[in-house]
């Protein structure tokens, strides 16, 4: 968890997508967590859901959309 400091630090317009990333991996982390103490099934959900699943597709638009950047400044 210590690494979202540096994330939220030098986010920027480009960087913005893998920041969203990485804080859905960072709140599943918190929900694996979590569903030890209390509420088991639904901090699960939202370990894999958030976690997994957002953070995933989320990632993939964010490559998508820097890809398409590098490839604009290449021409």
């Amino acid at each position: 968890m210590v690494g979202v400091v540096p994330v939220l630090l030098l986010r920027s317009s480009q960087s913005k997508w893998f920041m969203g990333g990485y804080l859905l991996l960072c709140a599943g982390a918190l929900a694996t967590n979590l569903e030890a103490l209390a509420f088991g099934d639904l901090f699960n959900a939202v370990e894999h859901g958030a976690g997994i699943a957002a953070s995933g597709i989320v990632f993939f638009i964010a490559a998508r959309k820097r890809s398409r950047v590098l490839a604009k400044e290449a021409e």
